[in-house]
């Protein structure tokens, strides 16, 4: 055993397994000790990428109560690699009644059944689609995935009045994620009518999160209304709350530009200083660190669930350099152009 845990080292996984099966394949040792040299050898098959040998190995041993637990754990990471999420589910059930107190397995069984949720519903299988979301919901009904699955199928069913209440949970819950059902809110008070509850939905959830996709819905459908008092709240907002997004939609959202600095001037300062930070406003897993430009429910690094956050760069407002309202470049109409600027 010595030599194959230096070769597995070595990253010599053939040698490992050929070793290994002559160990499995000899009558001269105990049942106990092939069960070993199998189970092993349904490591070096997965440590090689070989996937389906090690998954018929695994399978064999399921039945071993030596090594049911190790084998199912295995076999739910191959599950998981392949996004056979049918035979996940199996896997972390049988977990499950080994450790129905594991909060992690009821996680990961919960993004399970989402993953086969959304499957049938990208194939038009909603009622299939459905029961999986119940299967969900009934582990863990809190689970910011589970809710917005709940709330786009409610606005599937047409049933709006119960998809916005879903989305106020999800305000509750994790207004951070509120990002990722814009166009799903949108529609559903729409549907509804109410533009005031949209509104003032929105103020709430760009208050307490600084999404992009909330705070630029939010002045959308503020400049629909009135144009000036949505620059009026993004200026303020920004006040509040000084960070790089509010900053771009100033500079997205901005008109005119009065006199104390040129538009070009201006322009090319923050431009310069978003490249430079562009790096920091990335998704990142809370537990191993691993950063990534798209939101990811697992976590390519460390493969946990539901642990990716957005890395908002902001600073505490009473960091921020001048007081806005007090600048007429941001909107606020000048008195009289400062000398030696260009009107």
């Amino acid at each position: 055993m010595v030599l194959v845990s230096l070769c597995r080292r070595k990253g010599e996984y053939e040698r490992a397994s050929l070793i290994h099966q002559t160990i499995l394949n000899s009558t001269a040792h105990t049942a106990d000790t092939r069960q070993q040299a199998q189970f092993e050898l349904a490591q070096d098959y997965q440590s090689a990428g070989w996937l389906d040998r090690s998954e018929s190995l695994y399978l064999e041993l399921l039945t071993s109560s030596r090594f049911k637990h190790d084998t199912a754990v295995s076999l739910l990471r191959i599950y998981q690699h392949e996004k056979d999420w049918a035979s996940a589910v199996q896997m972390a059930n049988l977990l499950r009644e080994q450790d129905p107190s594991s909060i992690q397995l009821s996680e990961q069984l919960a993004h399970f059944y989402c993953e086969l949720c959304e499957e049938c519903i990208r194939d038009g299988k909603f009622p299939r689609a459905e029961r999986y979301l119940n299967e969900a919901e009934s582990i863990e009904p809190a689970n910011p995935r589970v809710i917005i699955l709940l709330g786009r199928m409610a606005s599937f069913k047409g049933e709006h009045k119960k998809a916005v209440l879903a989305w106020r949970k999800l305000e509750l819950v994790a207004p951070a994620l509120l990002g990722l059902a814009i166009p799903h809110i949108q529609d559903s008070f729409q549907v509804l009518n109410d533009n005031d509850g949209y509104l003032a939905f929105l103020k709430r959830a760009a208050h307490a999160t600084q999404s992009p996709e909330v705070l630029n819905a939010l002045l959308e459908a503020m400049k629909k209304e009135n144009t000036h008092n949505a620059h009026q709240f993004l200026v303020q907002y920004l006040q509040d709350k000084p960070n790089i997004e509010g900053l771009k939609q100033i500079l997205k959202n901005w008109k005119e530009v009065p006199a104390q600095i040129s538009r070009d001037e201006l322009l090319f300062l923050v431009e310069t200083t978003m490249s430079l930070v562009q790096g920091e406003n990335l998704y990142q897993c809370e537990e191993c660190g691993f950063k990534s430009v798209s939101f990811e429910w697992a976590c390519p690094g460390c493969h946990g669930w539901g642990k990716y956050k957005r890395n908002i760069l902001s600073l505490p407002a009473r960091h921020h350099p001048r007081n806005l309202h007090a600048q007429p470049s941001l909107g606020v109409a000048p008195t009289t152009p400062a000398a030696g600027h260009p009107t």
